[in-house]
């Protein structure tokens, strides 16, 4: 290119190059990258004249790649966190609920689980250890109050043969 290159002589007329030099240039209307080193045997200077954006393709390319990576990587992290929070939090959370409601003295509670996984395990054993539970709370009850009419009936037929004597 002629006016390229009348454009580098003009500056390099103007800017004296020393032994070693590189500086970036406007000439043309673009941004070049211009390399000088002196030869000691000829006394000429031998001069490279490179685009900029040849030099930075490769920079700007990476950095677009890793900020392609960066936001791929955001966006699976975030899933993941919504997938462990929904899969393994909410069941523990479902099951800490429960667990407080036996607690409580609640023990028809039951956990229903819609995937079949550990959780749903775990909550089927729950629902047994809940019932199991609330069939001995009423058999104990009930042999209370089978003990209290027992009991009752002891006493009344204590007090029939002594109520029949007085009379």
């Amino acid at each position: 290119d002629k006016q390229l290159s009348a454009e580098l002589i003009q500056y390099l007329d103007t800017h004296s190059p020393e032994d070693t030099t590189q500086d970036v240039v406007e000439l043309n209307g673009k941004n070049y990258l211009v390399s000088s080193v002196k030869s000691t045997y000829l006394d000429w200077h031998l001069v490279d004249v490179i685009p900029l954006y040849q030099i930075l393709k490769p920079i700007s390319l990476s950095q677009n790649l890793f900020y392609t990576c960066m936001i791929l990587l955001l966006v699976v992290g975030i899933s993941a966190s919504i997938l462990l929070y929904r899969n393994v939090q909410y069941p523990i959370q479902k099951l800490i609920k429960g667990l407080r409601r036996v607690e409580q003295g609640d023990y028809s509670v039951r956990l229903h689980s819609k995937n079949q996984n550990e959780f749903s395990f775990l909550f089927r054993r729950f629902n047994d250890m809940s019932h199991q539970i609330q069939d001995l709370i009423e058999n104990v009850f009930h042999e209370k109050i089978r003990a209290r009419e027992a009991t009752l009936k002891q006493l009344q037929a204590q007090i029939n043969p002594h109520f029949l004597y007085n009379c």
